[in-house]
C-alpha cells in the first residue's frame, strides 16, 4: 500500500513553471476537479482500497473503530480540489494510526462474539504481530490464527504467559521480555 503514497508524493511535487501555477487557482477556488486532479483521485482511491484490504487481513483488533474510521474517509467527497485535499489528509491520518498500531502493545476489554454466545474478555494486542484473548477469570486463552481466520485455544501453561503480557500492557508490571506463543513467520507479500 505504500506504493500508492510514493506515487502520489512524486506526482504531487509542486510545479515550478508559471503555466502550471496559473491554471491551479480555479481548481483551488472550489471548482470541480480538473483533468490534472483526476490521477490524484485515482491514487487516493487505490490507497484507500489497499488500506481496506490490509484491515481485512489483519487480526480483528478494535475492528469497529478501525472500520468506522475507514468508512468516514471513504464517504468524504472528492469532487473538488479542496475536498480531494481533505480526503488525502484524512487518509494519511488513517495510515498513521494504523502504523502506530504496529509499534505498540495494548490490553483492552471487549465482547467476543462466537457462534454460541458472546462474552466479555481481555484482549492483548502485540503490534500487528498477534492478538490474544483471555477470559476474565484467566482460565481460557486463545490466539488469532490469520490463516484459518479463527481463534485457537492455548494450553493452560500459556494462560500464565498471556496474563503476564496483559499486566505489562496495562503497565502493572515494568516492560520486560514476554515469551508468548506465536505461529511461524509468514511470507511477506
Amino acid at each position: 500500500f505504500w506504493v500508492c503514497f510514493q506515487a502520489f508524493a512524486v506526482a504531487a511535487k509542486p510545479q515550478t513553471d508559471n503555466a502550471s501555477t496559473e491554471s491551479k487557482p480555479s481548481a483551488m477556488a472550489g471548482d470541480s476537479l480538473s483533468s490534472t486532479d483526476k490521477p490524484y483521485k485515482q491514487l487516493i482511491d487505490a490507497a484507500l482500497s489497499a488500506l481496506q484490504q490490509r484491515l481485512e487481513q489483519d487480526p480483528p483488533f478494535l475492528w469497529s473503530e478501525r472500520q468506522s474510521r475507514l468508512q468516514r474517509v471513504s464517504q468524504l467527497p472528492a469532487d473538488t480540489a479542496q475536498a480531494l485535499t481533505e480526503k488525502y489528509r484524512r487518509l494519511l491520518e488513517a495510515y498513521r494510526i494504523e502504523l502506530d498500531y504496529a509499534n505498540s502493545i495494548e490490553a483492552y476489554r471487549e465482547l467476543l462474539s462466537s457462534d454460541a454466545d458472546s462474552r466479555l474478555v481481555e484482549f492483548l494486542r502485540i503490534g500487528r504481530l498477534s492478538l490474544y484473548y483471555q477470559t476474565l477469570n484467566g482460565r481460557e486463552s486463545a490466539i488469532w490464527d490469520r490463516h484459518s481466520r479463527q481463534w485457537l485455544r492455548l494450553s493452560n501453561e500459556d494462560n500464565e504467559k498471556i496474563t503476564q503480557g496483559l499486566r505489562i500492557a496495562k503497565k502493572l508490571e515494568p516492560p520486560q521480555l514476554m515469551v508468548l506463543p506465536l505461529f511461524g513467520a509468514e511470507q511477506v507479500k
